[in-house]
């Protein structure tokens, strides 16, 4: 197939409003939100159909912030020592592999109240920007 048809082709494919250029516009997207800066202006002029997001994909560390790990699968020893002014609890913990005690937040707490705060970090565990906690 030519280089010609082969647009065309990829052209015809789009048009058609199947699956396929669906998946297309996800990749692209979660692409722009993962891989570079995040500007909402950009995608509110892309009209993406029946797209979903994982709430933590849209969150952002920036050099400024506190990020931490902060999802319940990489802590133990977990005991609740307060009450944080959205209503998340403020814990004491360690992470597992670790004797070390810290203070902080538990991920999926945080996605319920402020989504925005949470980032998926490697290995698919969530981090908290602590910063847009007010911490």
């Amino acid at each position: 197939m030519s280089d010609s048809d082969r647009r065309i082709s990829d052209a015809t494919l789009a048009a058609s409003g199947g699956q396929a250029r669906s998946e297309v516009k996800r990749r692209a997207l979660f692409g722009m939100i993962t891989k570079t800066a995040f500007v909402a202006p950009v995608v509110a002029s892309f009209a993406l159909d029946s797209l979903s997001l994982d709430k933590a994909a849209a969150g952002v560390c920036v050099s400024n912030s506190t990020c931490a790990p902060s999802d319940i699968r990489l802590k133990k020893n977990i005991q609740r020592i307060g009450t944080h002014p959205l209503g998340i609890g403020l814990y004491e913990f360690s992470y597992i592999g670790s004797s070390a005690r810290h203070t902080g937040v538990i991920a999926q707490e945080v996605l319920t109240v402020a989504p925005q705060a949470v980032v998926a970090g490697p290995g698919g565990f969530h981090w908290v920007n602590y910063s847009a906690l007010g911490l």
